[in-house]
């Protein structure tokens, strides 16, 4: 049986060194990881709850940053037609500024914080669904209006 060990050790380092060469990381047990709510030892979910309050959070925050970044290009156009047709053109700088801006709140934007409490209903999974397109386009009518 001691053969067999010494191979077994062998073949263990041979593949470490394998794999050391090819820059693989290994998880190994008690580092964090993406899959260690499954891997918890607790006898609750608390740990896989938590994954998928975050994951809301994250597709939440997503879909939001999307819709304002559409009704901020629909505006935009909007208005920079409006004003070309009356012969005013905005500067590179005035441009510039809107975005950097807007960059700046969506940066902000992303640090959202999930709620304590899991909701009972989940957000949509698409951007192109009927409920967005239906925001959008409601907002975008709402600033026309006013």
């Amino acid at each position: 049986a001691v053969p067999k060990v010494q191979n077994l050790k062998e073949l263990q380092k041979e593949l470490e060194r394998e794999m050391a060469r090819q820059d693989v990381s290994i998880v190994r047990l008690g580092d964090a990881s993406i899959a260690s709510p499954f891997t918890c030892r607790q006898t609750s979910i608390f740990p896989t709850t938590k994954i998928i309050q975050q994951g809301r959070c994250t597709l939440v925050t997503m879909l939001q940053i999307f819709k304002i970044q559409a009704l901020s290009c629909l505006t935009l156009a909007y208005c920079l037609s409006a004003l070309y047709l009356d012969g005013v053109k905005l500067g590179d700088q005035q441009l510039m500024l809107s975005g950097m801006f807007s960059a700046i709140l969506f940066l902000l934007m992303s640090h959202a914080k999930p709620l304590n409490t899991l909701a009972p209903n989940r957000p949509p999974s698409t951007i192109c669904c009927s409920y967005m397109v239906a925001t959008v386009a409601g907002a975008f009518c709402l600033h026309m209006h006013l």
